[in-house]
């Protein structure tokens, strides 16, 4: 499944839910996500693939950092969304 992921919208601190690579040896590829919040970016660099670093967020994995590939990406989280209510207050984060 080919998903095309907007690179302008992988920041840091954005949550993203990943498929592990064949390589890493999943139990169950096709049915497992795995989501982690991005911590650094390396795109378009001369010598390296087009890849995130991610932090990660799942259970029993919280805390450990690696590499996801933008192939791996099969869908960005909610989005932040900022409301503001009136010019004088402070715009809140829901």
């Amino acid at each position: 499944m080919d998903i095309e992921i907007d690179c302008s919208q992988l920041k840091v601190g954005t949550v993203i839910a990943y498929k592990m690579r064949p390589g890493e040896m999943p139990t169950h590829p096709q049915e497992k996500e795995w989501h982690g919040k991005i911590i650094k970016t390396a795109f378009g660099t001369e010598h390296s693939a087009n890849l995130v670093w991610i932090e990660s967020l799942d259970e029993g994995y919280k805390g450990l950092t690696k590499s996801v590939l933008l192939e791996q990406i099969i869908r960005i989280e909610g989005k932040r969304m900022y409301i503001v209510l009136f010019s004088f207050f402070r715009p809140r984060l829901f």
